[in-house]
């Protein structure tokens, strides 16, 4: 009879040992993947904002290329005494035609834009106007134009 309360003892404490070691395991795994999940969101946010700054960065020189681009122009424009002269006209056709802008105009020192196909709109009281007639440069939202 002791033999057989000593073999009952030893499948209860091989089963409880058994447990002991999957609750160990299961936790151990669980530990485990909560790291790396950890891990893994510290180095995605870190990839992000790494990838965020070299856009910032390539989008500010396409700004500043497009900036020196447009004064260029708008220097070239101006030599020739009439802004909205047929040749001044041409030229801006041309660059939005060559895709490079979607749509340009020559604004007067009123506010009045006339755009390459002749057309005319009032921009006095648009935020970019009223910086640009100061001598600053101004960035816009995308503006949807009545024009288009």
């Amino acid at each position: 009879m002791d033999n057989k309360i000593w073999r009952e003892m030893g499948l209860k404490k091989y089963f409880m040992a058994c447990a002991v070691f999957l609750v160990f395991m299961i936790f151990s795994i669980c530990y485990f993947f909560y790291c790396v999940q950890i891990n893994v969101v510290a180095s995605a946010e870190e990839a992000i904002v790494k990838h965020v700054k070299r856009q910032k960065i390539h989008f500010n020189e396409i700004i500043a290329l497009q900036y020196r681009y447009l004064e260029g122009t708008a220097a070239y424009m101006g030599r020739s005494g009439d802004l909205l002269s047929e040749e001044n006209r041409e030229l801006m056709l041309n660059l939005s035609r060559a895709g490079c802008f979607k749509m340009m105009a020559v604004i007067d020192e009123d506010g009045i834009s006339t755009y390459e196909d002749g057309l005319q709109k009032d921009v006095s009281s648009r935020r970019y106007f009223q910086e640009a007639i100061k001598g600053k440069r101004s960035l816009s939202d995308p503006l949807i134009s009545k024009v288009d």
